[in-house]
């Protein structure tokens, strides 16, 4: 009693005694204490088991191994905490239970069979070594699926896209990427969408930087820009014709008739004229005020009268009304027609040519086609007023 007072004398709120007399027990003594443990120890709480054959079992049943709870150095060898000793074909682990209520302490003893033992190790290392390697193959797997299914189809898509800087709307969205069920084929298929949209955007800004607004047909860009074009690659074909087609006495349709009515009647003229040119595949653009131009490519002077022949006679069958024209009662046209050949080589050189040819017409009384002939260079002439 007075090694149990001793003990209880322990600062510790929990302590495990082990007893060998008069029964070898195991009693576990906690301190009573308030709920928020503040204070000091009301008294003691002690818990005891004792160590018998059926307290045995159980551990044995827990372990899976012998046991035997002897006084410390019962088997001969000095006593120790904690030993482990090869003894033929088994293993003998001791381990020391202390207690200050005893004076010679117990010994937990069991027997282990050496091959068990080593059987255990060896199964312990061949399931760690399996372990290791489903673990080193469950990455790779892991991995692969990732190259294929989100690093790959994304790379191909991150090289789709620096593609685009060089030629912005030439190219689709590939197909492997569209077809896709997954985040990546959602995004493929929304960023076709606004490719198509950014497409659809830019060619309508590029129609309107290349159209009259007014009449709809070509301005003095898209003109001047088809002109160079069709003087670079006329090859051995005909030359480039050109027309100028001014219309009679506008300034006095506007002032009678107002504005409102000039512009239609210029949309209804550049109808009627483009109806007469496209099907031949010339172009007819809207480079003044009441001035159009067309260009026809791979034609002869000859050819070009034809054509101009033709407007004529179709803006005369309009019969739009023209009350202040000294000309016509109707509004009537002015065209001048020139083509390239030697010393009309340029776009500047042939329209500068068209444009003395209508100079002739206005001069003749209007409502009528000239063509440039063999006058002297135009270079060299001047411009009519």
């Amino acid at each position: 009693m007075d090694s149990l007072r001793s003990s209880l004398d322990n600062p510790e709120d929990e302590f495990v005694l082990v007893l060998k007399e008069p029964i070898p027990a195991v009693v576990a003594v906690s301190a009573i204490l308030r709920t928020d443990r503040s204070g000091p120890a009301q008294g003691w709480l002690a818990k005891m088991r004792s160590i018998d054959e059926r307290f045995i079992e159980q551990i044995e049943q827990q372990t899976g191994q012998p046991l035997q709870i002897m006084p410390a150095g019962s088997i001969g060898d000095k006593p120790a905490k904690e030993t482990l000793i090869r003894k033929g074909s088994q293993l003998i682990a001791r381990r020391q239970l202390e207690s200050p209520l005893m004076d010679q302490p117990l010994e937990i003893v069991t027997h282990i069979p050496r091959d068990s033992f080593r059987a255990s190790s060896a199964t312990f290392r061949y399931a760690v070594a399996w372990t290791a390697g489903l673990l080193v193959l469950v990455i790779a797997l892991v991995l692969l699926l990732l190259e294929r299914m989100i690093l790959a189809p994304l790379r191909h898509f991150s090289r789709f896209t620096q593609k685009l800087n060089s030629t912005p709307f030439d190219k689709n969205t590939p197909c492997s990427l569209l077809e896709r069920n997954d985040e990546i084929g959602t995004l493929a298929r929304e960023f076709q969408k606004l490719l198509a949209l950014q497409k659809q955007q830019a060619d309508e800004l590029l129609d309107l930087s290349q159209h009259d607004p007014l009449t709809g047909v070509a301005n003095r860009r898209l003109f001047d820009d088809r002109f160079a074009q069709a003087l670079q690659s006329r090859g051995r074909q005909p030359g480039t014709a050109a027309m100028m087609i001014d219309i009679d006495h506008f300034k006095l349709y506007n002032d009678h008739y107002g504005h409102q009515e000039g512009d239609n009647c210029l949309i209804t003229l550049a109808q009627c004229m483009d109806q007469q040119l496209r099907s031949s595949g010339f172009l007819l653009a809207r480079t003044g005020g009441e001035e159009f131009s067309v260009l026809l490519p791979n034609t002869t002077l000859d050819t070009a009268l034809t054509y101009g022949d033709n407007l004529l006679e179709a803006i005369n069958q309009l019969r739009i009304p023209h009350a202040c024209s000294p000309t016509s009662n109707q509004v009537t046209v002015s065209i001048g027609v020139a083509v390239q050949r030697p010393g009309l080589i340029t776009p500047g050189d042939i329209m500068r040519a068209a444009d003395q040819a209508l100079y002739l017409a206005k001069a003749n009384g209007r409502n009528q086609i000239q063509a440039y002939y063999d006058q002297p260079s135009i270079q060299n002439s001047p411009l009519p007023t």
